[in-house]
Parts: C-alpha cells; structure tokens; sequence
C-alpha cells in the first residue's frame, strides 16, 4: 500500500542527483519491497515499523552491507522525498563483518574459461578477468570501445559515472574477435539473444557462471566479481605497483586497492624484514 507519486519524486530526486539507471533501480525496488512489506499508507511510517523491516532482513539472513544499503535508501526516501528526517535518525547501521572474498588461482580461472562451453559466456568471463572489469561495465561495453592499436578498453560511466581506459590483453582481443565474427555486434558487445539493441541481465550471467564454476569442480564461494578480485591479486603478485591497479580498477581511493595485499599473503610476507637487511649489510 503506497503512493506511486512518491516512487515518482524519489526517481526525479535522483535523476537530478545524476544516479545512473542502476542505481535508479536498485531504490525503487528496495523502497517498493519496503512500503509492501510495511503494508500500511506512508504518512503513518513510525520509526518503529522500519526498525521491524531492518529486522526482518536479519532474519532472512542479509548481509549486513545489504542491510546497510537499504539503510541509505530509506533513509534518502524518508528525509529527501518525504522531508521527514525525524523518523529515520535513529536507526543504527549494522556494524560490519570485514570479510576477505575468496581469490581464484590462475589454475581455477582457466578452468572456469576451458569449462565455459558458449563463446558469448566465455568472452563475458574473460573481458572480466583480462582487464579487471565489474560485471555492470562489460555488459555496458561498446563495439567502439575496443581499441585494438593502444590496446585498451574504454570503460563509460563505471561506478560513480566515472569514465577510465583500463588493459586490454592479446589473447582477450583475439576470443572477442571471434565472437564479433560469430555474433555480429552492431553497438552494444554483449546482448541477448537476437536482441542487439538491448543488454544482458546480470542475473544471465551470474546463473551461467554458477553452473560453469560447479563444471570446473570449484567449490570456492566465488562470483562474476571473482574474476576482478582474481585481476588485481595476480596483477599484485607478478609485481605490478598498487597504484597502477588502483587506476585500472577504477578506485576513488587507495584504501578500495589495499585490500588486496590481505588477499595476497605471499607477497606481504616475502618482504624482508630491516633487521635481517641490516644483519646482511655487517
């Protein structure tokens, strides 16, 4: 039970924010789940009957940076459309679990390529992990935004609607020249089926690569986004400095980067220590 207008305002409200279609949409589907859930007309919303909802997501077992961010978009849609800041002040934030993703050795990700039986598919994986892409910009690329002479990928509008050029790696370019030959793209690279004019879902291929890792025999709890975090740790530990993966990535800050130190262990813990360099130097 709510008012549609309200859905309207919150669209046009981030519409003039600049938010992408992603974005758009990821807040009108919490807010609709949440004014159903809730049941009641939005006017009569208490504090206490959002404290339920958060709770209700604990219950189905959310993550607590899901819940986090439903958090934000309730709290956009109470303060910002509805000018009623007051009922949403004081919910907490969840505290957050840091936990490490689980990294594919080079090994798993050949296999997951060598597995992965529709050329489409594989081209999607391998553009991902090649250059180090969220799965929001492969599915984005354009024909044009292959550039074969620098070697490089245009990638438009990546999260924050900021543009970047990121590698671009032979092997990459000869399975995508492939699949040009065999899909016949006019704009749009990746499109489903027949339909060239419009993207694949995430959902597409998110449902393929389960199966695929399942034909690898990789029981690793590991995603599409797998496939950049696998990017930048092998890019980390074949020597590449931190910050040129920052800027391949598409990180706002070096703090987003660092976290793959953690995940590459080898090569923190090869690093001499200074007493040892000055033992050597006696």
């Amino acid at each position: 039970m709510y008012n549609k207008n309200h859905i309207k305002e919150m669209t046009r409200l981030l519409t003039l924010k600049g938010c992408t279609p992603g974005t758009i949409n990821a807040y009108q589907a919490c807010m609709k789940k949440v004014l159903t859930f809730l049941d009641k007309p939005v006017d009569d919303i208490t504090t206490d009957d959002l404290l339920d909802y958060l709770q209700h997501m604990i219950t189905l077992g959310r993550t607590s940076s899901t819940i986090n961010q439903n958090h934000s978009i309730i709290n956009f849609f109470f303060s910002q459309v509805l000018r009623k800041h007051h009922i949403v002040a004081p919910l907490p934030f969840m505290r957050k679990i840091k936990k490490l993703p689980e990294i594919l050795t080079i090994t798993e990700v050949e296999a997951i390529l060598n597995c992965s039986q529709n050329l489409k598919h594989k081209t999607i994986f391998m553009t991902i992990y090649g250059s180090g892409l969220r799965i929001g910009e492969v599915l984005r690329l354009r024909v044009s935004d292959i550039d074969s002479k620098k070697m490089q990928l245009r990638i438009k509008e990546g999260k924050g609607r900021k543009d970047r050029y990121t590698i671009l790696s032979e092997r990459n370019l000869k399975c995508l020249r492939d699949y040009y030959r065999t899909y016949q793209p006019n704009d749009l690279l990746f499109f489903p089926y027949s339909y060239k004019d419009k993207p694949m879902s995430k959902n597409t291929i998110e449902k393929e690569f389960k199966s695929t890792i399942a034909a690898a025999g990789i029981n690793k709890k590991v995603t599409p986004h797998s496939l950049r975090h696998a990017f930048a740790s092998h890019l980390l530990e074949n020597g590449t400095d931190i910050y040129t993966i920052k800027s391949l990535l598409g990180h706002s800050t070096l703090r987003s980067t660092e976290v793959y130190l953690q995940l590459s262990p080898s090569l923190v813990f090869s690093t001499k220590s200074p007493l040892d360099q000055e033992s050597a130097n006696e």
